[in-house]
């Protein structure tokens, strides 16, 4: 980015309004913009500068704007973060009706179609989110994350808003899946995993506790409405002594130091790579397993052998009607 001009001086309703003008032209045509998209439309339209600055002045309006709801939640996406990658908390993926039908089309031809199971977290009181803040060990979380039928969020520092959005929409929709088919709805829980610094302190913080931002903010904006409840996976200083990673010095530029040396009384920082990758999957497995209940598992496991077979003796008495 370039330095800005002092002839870009529009202020912030102004600068708000071009912002929706030009989303919503791009929403006309089925379109939708990344923050950085729009940042540089605006500079191609010589309504802002070209410099970090004025950067900044943009993530800063449209996230004042879009927690306030005078910019749609929607117009915007982050297509470098999936909030929910490898999830998968649906009920039955093919129902008994268009299983049955499609069945007995594959059986005519003599391919056999068995498509009745439910997800592993179908029912369960609680529905489970690992987040990690850095993108580099999403592949060291997804192998577990996939193997437990959780989902996987790379938070790649602070999340967007966007991906927030993204993750409060999925959440909102397992519990309506719930309560469609008359049943409790399972509360999310987040379990993170970041740096013992002051930003892996500060992430979780903002993204989930910040009163009138983050999660909370956007679901007073959109109306979607439910508990949640986070926990800390890692680092935490115990383990810090357990595992011994290399120490460095915490950042002193950062806005967060003085409060991270407060609250851990070290100006010491270490990073969450340095833990080895088997540790870490571990302490995933660990974390998921103690929200999972068997018994829950077990009951809507019997649920479907009993849909299976029903489903199987159907389709056999149907054919013999069908062929008689």
């Amino acid at each position: 980015m370039g330095r800005t001009s002092d002839r870009y001086t529009h202020n912030s309703k102004e600068l708000l309004a071009s912002c929706v003008s030009i989303a919503e032209s791009y929403m006309e045509r089925g379109l939708k913009l990344t923050v950085r998209q729009l940042y540089y439309q605006l500079v191609a339209r010589t309504i802002i500068g070209n410099s970090q600055r004025d950067y900044k002045r943009v993530v800063a309006t449209l996230s004042a704007a879009r927690y306030a709801g005078k910019f749609p939640m929607d117009w915007l996406e982050d297509r470098g973060r999936d909030a929910l990658a490898g999830a998968d908390y649906r009920a039955f993926h093919v129902s008994v009706p268009a299983a049955l039908n499609a069945a007995v089309e594959q059986v005519e031809e003599k391919v056999p179609l068995w498509a009745l199971r439910a997800s592993r977290w179908w029912m369960q009181p609680t529905v489970v989110s690992v987040w990690v803040e850095k993108e580099a060990l999403a592949g060291v979380f997804a192998e577990p994350c996939e193997e437990l039928g959780v989902s996987l969020f790379a938070c790649k520092g602070y999340p967007s808003i966007s991906a927030l959005h993204t993750w409060v929409q999925e959440m909102a929709a397992v519990r309506k899946a719930h309560t469609d088919m008359g049943m409790p709805a399972p509360q999310p829980h987040v379990v993170y995993f970041g740096d013992h610094d002051p930003d892996g302190f500060a992430i979780p913080r903002a993204a989930l506790d910040k009163e009138g931002g983050g999660v909370q903010g956007i679901q007073a904006v959109t109306g979607a409405l439910f508990p949640y409840s986070w926990e800390r996976a890692a680092l935490n200083m115990k383990q810090v002594k357990t595992y011994n990673p290399p120490p460095f010095h915490a950042k002193l530029t950062s806005s967060r130091y003085e409060k991270y040396v407060d609250e851990h009384g070290t100006t010491d920082a270490w990073e969450l790579d340095a833990l080895e990758p088997a540790v870490l999957q571990k302490l995933i497995r660990n974390r998921v397993n103690a929200r999972f209940d068997t018994e829950t598992f077990e009951a809507v496991r019997d649920e479907v052998l009993k849909a299976r077979a029903d489903y199987r003796d159907t389709i056999v008495d149907h054919l013999g009607e069908h062929f008689a």
